[in-house]
C-alpha cells in the first residue's frame, strides 16, 4: 500500500501567522490582544478532519505578554515573552 499523503490548511490565521506543512507559527507585533478560533484542517485522498483552536492573547499593565490555549497545549518553554514567536507542532 501507498503512503497515504496528508495536506494541513488553516482559516482565520491572524498576521504574521503562516501553517507550512503540519507546523503553525505565529509571530506576534505586540498588537494582537484578543481572542482567536483558528480552524485546522487536515485532508487525505478520501477523508478530512478539522479542529478549532482558541487562542487568547493579552498584555498587562507591565506590559507582559500571555497567551493561552485551548488544545493543543503549547511546551513548557512557549511562548516566551522574550521570544514573539509561538510554534505549535500536530
Amino acid at each position: 500500500m501507498p503512503p497515504i499523503s496528508l495536506t494541513f490548511s488553516a482559516v482565520g490565521l491572524p498576521v504574521g501567522a503562516s501553517l507550512t506543512d503540519s507546523e503553525f507559527s505565529w509571530t506576534r507585533t505586540g498588537a494582537e490582544n484578543g481572542s482567536y478560533d483558528l480552524l485546522f484542517i487536515v485532508t487525505d485522498t478520501e477523508l478530512s478532519d478539522s479542529l478549532i483552536v482558541n487562542i487568547i492573547v493579552s498584555v498587562d499593565p507591565l506590559g507582559v505578554e500571555t497567551a493561552a490555549m485551548s488544545r493543543p497545549i503549547l511546551g513548557t518553554n512557549s511562548p516566551n515573552p522574550f521570544n514573539p514567536t509561538t510554534t505549535v507542532r500536530f
